[in-house]
This record gives structure tokens, C-alpha cells and sequence, in this order.
């Protein structure tokens, strides 16, 4: 490197053996994912832009400079602790496996949104996707005891279970009653989410359909998975339940008037990304609410992980230290902390061939901090303890051009 790089900002910046870590930012630690090899700085060489000019009546030709730094983080993974923790630096749009045993709630959004743009959901990482929310199993509905008002008839118990304030879809079954007895429901909890209640219905067989249910129960407690009705009293209107179920994933106007999904808008799952197709009746600049569910989960809106659905921008943390004593201003080890990095990656990541030979190297652009504006922070060790921003690199530069001893090992 130059006398020009020590002294101001290295070009390429190695700071020799070190170990790559993810800050957690909800738990307050360090996440070790595995072995990296290669780990590097390289800082981007800004766009050199000439200009034309005339001075005193002669053509001069005038350089201009950038005046912002643009940084990449650069490694090889060669090795992992535990394959879940691949979760932790990848986003690879795909099937993503949801941690079910997370509370599941709804959430509207306003966004303003243009055509042939798209959008990143908030919960993006949370998302269950855009079918109905999973239902009851093996429900049943039987005529049992005695003392009961519900008038001798043939009726059907409709139950949903409740996320938030979105209900699920439906499981129904027919009972036949007889004046003075009560009706027995009875059902499983569903698979693939934890709901927050229950809601149960009923209409009667002969005469009514399902859109003319009324809700007659309402169950408060998740673990409850039974009630005993002894009259069917309206609690209030049903909505669109226990009509025909909906999704989960609803994208309406302002006035809250439905836009259809495929045509006017195409979601991924896999990413929490919404499109607005030109082609569909959402104009340029509308403003529209997004109604969607997501697994309420600290586990997944943490910025690392463990994350069933990998995050896009991941906190590193590199750490290199010394067991030589060197002179100053050389450090015995040093600290890079980048504020965020864009960990995404346009391969697929295959445990089964990952090994030291091969590896899955990654180039990641250095993200800058709007609040402090700086791209991270870097503290040095030696005799006291200096932590400076990340403006001038050149401790880097002298960490790693400073002479370790013969016997030293890193």
C-alpha cells in the first residue's frame, strides 16, 4: 500500500487471521456461524468524471472526485458449526419452513406504490404467506345432557380458529338436537399456527347455508379446545366468516375496496415482496393498505437470527487478535464492527459439498448509516482501549503492516 493509503484510506485493507461474528442485536452477543477464510475490505474506486473548461482562452481539461467511499466485505465460507446457522447470513428467496409454534397476528400497512415497482413488507421475515390461516382438526358436534334451550332441530357447528384479528379457515359437521339437550363441540387445535382463540357458528341444515350463520361462542383461551352450548345466542355478525374462507394476504384502496391478487398485484412469499404489474388498476402513487399476517416471534424479527426465513441486512463483527507484544501504535488486536452489510447471494448454498477446497465465497456491500453516518466503528486493543468511527482506515493499514514476532501464532 501507498504512504498515501497508510495515512489516509487503504485501498484493500487485509487485516490478516481474524473471525467473522454476527452481532445480535436483540440478545446482545456475538453469533459465531463457522469458519471464514479470506476475510477482506475492499473499498470501491469512485467514478472519475472530466470536465471541459476554458481559462484565459485555453482548453483545460478538469478531474472531478467522488465524494463518498463505497466498501465491500469479502470471505469464503469453508465450514459450519451447525447448518442452522445458515440462516443467519443468506437470503435465498425459496420454501421457507415457519417455527409453528409462534403466535401468529395480523398487521394492515399504508404504503405509497408504482408500477412495475415493488415493495419489502415490514414482517417480511415473519410472513406465513397468502392462503387462508390453517383451521380446527377433527371437529365434532354432538347432542349431549339435558336442560338445554336450543329448539329440536338439524344444524351445523361451523369453528374457525382465531389469529389476532384474523380468523382461519373452517372445519364444520352436522349434529341433530332435540329440544332440552345441549350441543357438545369438540376439535383439535390446528397444525402450522398457534391461533389466540376460537370462534364457533351455526345454521341450520335444512333451510340455511353457510352465509347465514350466526356466531353463537366465542373462545378466549387457545388451549381450550371444547364448549358446551346450551343455547344458541347471536353474538354479533359473522363478516365473511363462516362464509367462504379468504386468504390471509388482503391488498385493498384507501377505502378499503379489495384489488385482486395475480392481476393487480403478485406477492412472494418466500421474500415478503409485493409487485404492481403496470397492467393492473393500481395507479402511480396510490396509497394502499396491506392486511397480512406473520409469525410474532423475537426469534424472527431479530436482525441475525435463528430466522426461518434469513434476513437481508445482518450486522458483522470482525474480530483479530494478537498474542504478540508490539510496538505502538500497532495493536494487539482489533475490532471491526460494520453497521449493516446486504448479505444476498445469487447461488444456493449446498451443505453437502461444502468443504475447505470449495466453499461459498460472498461480496457484500458495506451499508452506510444514515443516523451516524458512518459504515461502522473500529477498536483497537493494545495498552488502553481506542474506538474510533470508521472515517479513517489507517489503523487497519498498520495493524496489518506491523512486524509480529518470530514467535508469535495468531
Amino acid at each position: 500500500m501507498s504512504d498515501h493509503n497508510v495515512t489516509q484510506h487503504p485501498e484493500n485493507v487485509h487485516i490478516g487471521p481474524g473471525r467473522l461474528c454476527f452481532y445480535d442485536e436483540v440478545n446482545d452477543h456475538l453469533i459465531v456461524p463457522g469458519k471464514v477464510e479470506e476475510i477482506r475490505f475492499n473499498k470501491q474506486d469512485p467514478a472519475i468524471v472530466f470536465q471541459n473548461d476554458v481559462f484565459n482562452g485555453r482548453m483545460v481539461e478538469v478531474q472531478g472526485r467522488a465524494t463518498e467511499e463505497k466498501y465491500r466485505l469479502l470471505g469464503k465460507f469453508v465450514e459450519m458449526y451447525d447448518p442452522n446457522t445458515l440462516r443467519f447470513f443468506l437470503k435465498n428467496c425459496g420454501t421457507v419452513e415457519q417455527d409453528t409454534t409462534c403466535t401468529l397476528t395480523t398487521v394492515t400497512e399504508e404504503y405509497t406504490v408504482f408500477n412495475d415497482r415493488s415493495i419489502v413488507l415490514i414482517h417480511s421475515n415473519g410472513l406465513y404467506g397468502t392462503l387462508p390461516l390453517p383451521a380446527v382438526q377433527s371437529l365434532s358436534a354432538t347432542a349431549t345432557g339435558t336442560g338445554g334451550l336450543i329448539p329440536t332441530g338439524n344444524y351445523t357447528m361451523v369453528v374457525t380458529a382465531v389469529y389476532g384479528d384474523t380468523e382461519g379457515n373452517y372445519q364444520e359437521d352436522t349434529v341433530s338436537i332435540t329440544l332440552g339437550e345441549n350441543c357438545l363441540v369438540t376439535w383439535n387445535a390446528p397444525t402450522g399456527a398457534t391461533p389466540t382463540g376460537y370462534r364457533i357458528y351455526e345454521y341450520t341444515t335444512a333451510t340455511e347455508t353457510r352465509d347465514d350463520a350466526i356466531l353463537v361462542h366465542e373462545v378466549t383461551d387457545p388451549s381450550t379446545t371444547m364448549a358446551l352450548i346450551t343455547q344458541f345466542i347471536h353474538l354479533g355478525e359473522g363478516g365473511n366468516y363462516p362464509g367462504d374462507p379468504v386468504g390471509s394476504f388482503i391488498i385493498a384502496d384507501i377505502s378499503d375496496v379489495a384489488y385482486e391478487p395475480g392481476s393487480d398485484y403478485e406477492v412472494d412469499t418466500s421474500c415478503g415482496v409485493v409487485n404492481f404489474p403496470s397492467t393492473g388498476d393500481i395507479e402511480n402513487g396510490e396509497r394502499i393498505r396491506v392486511t397480512y399476517s406473520y409469525f410474532e416471534n423475537p426469534n424472527i424479527s431479530m436482525s441475525i437470527g435463528p430466522s426461518d426465513t434469513n434476513p437481508k441486512l445482518v450486522r458483522p463483527v470482525i474480530l483479530a487478535f494478537k498474542d504478540d507484544d508490539r510496538s505502538t501504535p500497532a495493536p494487539r488486536g482489533i475490532e471491526i464492527e460494520l453497521w449493516k452489510v446486504l448479505a444476498e447471494n445469487g447461488w444456493e448454498l449446498d451443505i453437502s459439498t461444502l468443504s475447505f477446497e470449495s466453499g461459498f465465497e460472498f461480496e457484500w456491500p458495506v451499508l452506510m448509516s444514515e443516523l451516524q453516518m458512518n459504515h461502522g466503528r473500529v477498536t483497537t486493543f493494545n495498552r488502553h482501549y481506542v474506538s474510533y468511527d470508521m472515517l479513517n482506515w489507517a489503523t487497519l493499514t498498520n495493524f496489518n503492516n506491523a512486524e509480529a514476532c518470530e514467535e508469535a501464532t495468531s
